[in-house]
């Protein structure tokens, strides 16, 4: 595998992300769970290079903070809310330097029309293949944990588990970057999402950490 990247992350609070130095200690999930605050990154990003993101919601939310993060990237946003795996278009031709994929939790809802773990891990094995074939780094982003057994209406059981285990699996396989984002937010307070208990609340530390894994890919 090209690189890992899994790193305890804390979530912001306010909007811009500002404030507060250095990074705090995990805390528990949960309600009770005491305020956090985020953590400086300013990724060295000084090759000009073009990232193409493939997600659902979650990556959109990550878009806007991407590109202040990576001021000398170009970022092309696909990520399109309620998206699933099986839908992905990938834009032929486009000459992105790292594609960003990132399924998962809308493909874990218990819905006879998803696809299993297995069906899941076989799509993103071609997907990726795909992209390498293209000639472009793949960064592999797991889906994060959510925080309640049913989210609007949708049964998610340990599905999400189980689709984070089959997205690290292609990581392994096709030797591909892997940003665990289900590892990662086994520290997050429930706080750290919206009321839906699967959106975040900020998306500033996860596109931080995303960057992060970007930068891992084009080593």
């Amino acid at each position: 595998m090209r690189n890992i990247i899994t790193t305890a992350l804390c979530l912001a609070i306010s909007a811009c992300g500002g404030g507060g130095g250095g990074s705090p200690s995990a805390q528990p999930a949960g309600d009770d769970a005491p305020a956090y605050v985020p953590r400086d990154v300013t990724p060295d990003m000084t090759v000009a290079i073009t990232v193409a993101l493939y997600g659902d919601s979650l990556l959109n939310l990550e878009a806007a903070k991407l590109r202040l993060l990576l001021p000398n990237a170009q970022v092309l946003n696909h990520a399109i809310p309620g998206l699933r795996l099986q839908s992905l278009a990938v834009v032929d031709g486009e000459p992105a330097t790292v594609d960003v994929i990132g399924f998962g939790t809308n493909d874990a809802r218990a819905n006879p029309e998803n696809p299993s773990a297995e069906q899941f891990q076989a799509e993103l094995t071609a997907a990726v293949t795909r992209q390498q074939k293209a000639g472009h780094r793949v960064v592999i982003q797991t889906p994060p944990r959510t925080t309640n057994a049913i989210t609007r209406g949708w049964t998610y059981s340990d599905g999400v588990a189980r689709f984070a285990a089959a997205a690290r699996a292609v990581a392994e396989q096709t030797g591909e970057t892997l940003c665990d984002r289900f590892e990662d937010s086994q520290s997050w307070p429930d706080s750290a999402y919206l009321p839906d208990g699967m959106h975040y609340a900020d998306a500033t530390q996860p596109a931080a950490i995303l960057a992060e894994c970007i930068k891992a890919a084009i080593r």
